[in-house]
């Protein structure tokens, strides 16, 4: 399940995909004040034009993992 994406906005639709923008709004605890993460969600919807997309775009990642990594066993690719 997908956490709701507050105040989100469309940015583009095109390379078979949206590309979504917004803010997930998660709290703590009971008296804590909210957290806000800002998010951005591609969503697929012609898997063949993402692919090929994804792949010009070389899209750099914050964690050090890239997303075209399937190394690991326990690691669910989707089929292109």
């Amino acid at each position: 399940m997908l956490p709701v994406l507050q105040y989100a906005r469309v940015l583009t639709i095109k390379d078979g995909g949206v590309l979504i923008d917004g803010q997930e709004i998660s709290f703590r605890g009971v008296k804590s004040k909210p957290v806000r993460t800002r998010q951005t969600w591609w969503c697929v919807v012609h898997a063949e034009e993402a692919y090929a997309a994804l792949d010009r775009m070389n899209p750099a990642c914050s964690t050090g993992f890239h997303v075209n990594d399937d190394d690991d066993a326990g690691i669910r690719v989707l089929p292109r």
